[in-house]
């Protein structure tokens, strides 16, 4: 392998304990689709198989949109230096990995960059958790700017065991929404084409039910591209991880790495008189809460698209619930 980094590699998971404020490194990757968790307890409908087998066969194309976004914090930290035993100053590399999406395209003088929607919390680490050395401490509060000795840069990468920097696709920070913990990144001269979600943001216009059948892809541990399928659980979940805000429950998995993972609402619609299943983007993964996995709705983080510099989603987006 070409151009190995020495790089710490973790994790950031938000699984929390709000009353303790504990959050633990975590953020999913079996290339197979696993079916939603058994929720008749709670009066879930079963799954619609002829609309699981539908989906299954046609969010093929929406996969390729989803990425692995590798965050690295340096930081200046005092070390001995082995080979005279005096103090030093020193960058400590800390590489994280989450899960984005690519929801739009723009031209930049004449080449095209890409719009990736992600958790702001994959995206700004440091203004969420203090780097020392090889270890991640949870900032009781959200940081509006990062510390001065610490440095952040973003890629897009094949997955956290990527040690070839020669495709990683360099990104920046364009727009945050502590609010909703969403963040939109675009690509900085990206050597090569990306594939763009170009389906519907937002809810469909009968807005969403508990039961509600969605799919959703990510990199747990930043290794292979997981996906599968869930359902909607909860609507009012309230969550005071960073801005207190309402957040949906899911059963769908969330592992280390697949904090940002698009979640798409899955529906039947007609073209040409023929079924056909259709995705709409609804909400990201971001948290466990007691077991209990979190998405923020688009109702939290939608308004966050306004700073899109490319075609104009609006048309494509209905408005909250």
């Amino acid at each position: 392998m070409k151009g190995r980094m020495s790089l710490y590699r973790l994790e950031i998971d938000w699984t929390v304990d709000v009353r303790a404020w504990h959050l633990a490194a975590a953020l999913a990757a079996a290339a197979t689709v696993a079916g939603p968790g058994r929720v008749a307890a709670q009066g879930v409908l079963a799954p619609d198989a002829a609309l699981e087998a539908m989906a299954q066969q046609q969010y093929e194309a929406v996969k390729l949109s989803i990425v692995c976004v590798r965050t690295v914090v340096k930081r200046d930290l005092q070390v001995v230096i082995p080979q005279t035993g005096l103090m030093g100053m020193v960058k400590s590399p800390v590489a994280l990995h989450g899960t984005g999406v690519v929801i739009d395209s723009v031209d930049e003088a004449g080449h095209t960059e890409y719009i990736i929607l992600t958790n702001d919390h994959v995206a700004n680490p440091s203004l969420y958790f203090d780097v020392h050395s090889r270890f991640l401490m949870a900032s009781k509060e959200i940081a509006t700017s990062r510390p001065k000795d610490v440095e952040e840069a973003s890629y897009i990468v094949d997955s956290s065991n990527d040690d070839d920097p020669s495709d990683d696709v360099a990104l920046r920070v364009i727009a945050r929404n502590p609010a909703g913990d969403a963040a939109l990144l675009e690509t900085v001269h990206t050597p090569h084409a990306l594939a763009v979600f170009r389906g519907k943001i937002g809810y469909p216009a009968n807005g969403i039910t508990t039961g509600a059948l969605v799919i959703t892809s990510g990199f747990p541990y930043g290794d292979r591209l997981n996906t599968a399928f869930g359902r909607v659980l909860d609507l009012h979940h309230e969550h005071a991880l960073g801005i207190p805000h309402v957040d949906y429950a899911v059963d769908t998995p969330l592992e280390p790495g697949q904090s940002g993972s698009p979640v798409f609402l899955v529906t039947e619609t007609k073209v040409e008189g023929k079924p056909e299943a259709q995705f709409s983007l609804v909400g990201l993964l971001h948290a466990q809460e007691h077991g209990v996995h979190l998405m923020t709705p688009y109702s939290v983080w939608g308004s966050t698209l306004a700073a899109l510099p490319g075609r104009n989603r609006a048309g494509s987006m209905v408005g909250g619930m």
